[in-house]
């Protein structure tokens, strides 16, 4: 996607998505059916490669954590588990990861006019 604004105007973001962390382990904690469904989503998007363990951290000058939660969907047999991943979350600066990325517009085709 292409990029607004420089991403040094993002401001902290760790602080929240630590908060934000927190709760979620709360919740997991508290519910064992939503907790295998995470680790299930976290061990998936390890196998895809859409994510990788990191050991040793270095602090980053410029960084958006991003936080994330589960919906449950127990209507669906598929995808009981929805991760919503929250890039809408502002920093320090009131900015987001998504008020600094261009909007690529619609991309579906408007099916209303087909009714």
């Amino acid at each position: 996607m292409a990029i607004l604004k420089e991403p040094s105007c993002l401001g902290e973001s760790k602080q929240t998505a630590i908060r934000r962390l927190n709760s979620l382990w709360r919740k997991l904690e508290a519910n064992p059916n939503l907790q295998q469904l995470y680790r299930n989503f976290i061990h998936e998007y390890l196998d895809m490669g859409h994510m990788e363990q990191v050991f040793e951290v270095s602090e980053p000058t410029v960084a958006y954590y991003m936080p994330h939660h589960g919906v449950l969907r127990s209507d669906s047999k598929s995808t009981p588990l929805r991760t919503v991943f929250d890039t809408s979350c502002a920093t320090t600066t009131r900015e987001s990861l998504n008020s600094i990325l261009a909007n690529g517009g619609v991309i579906q085709e408007s099916y209303l006019r087909y009714y």
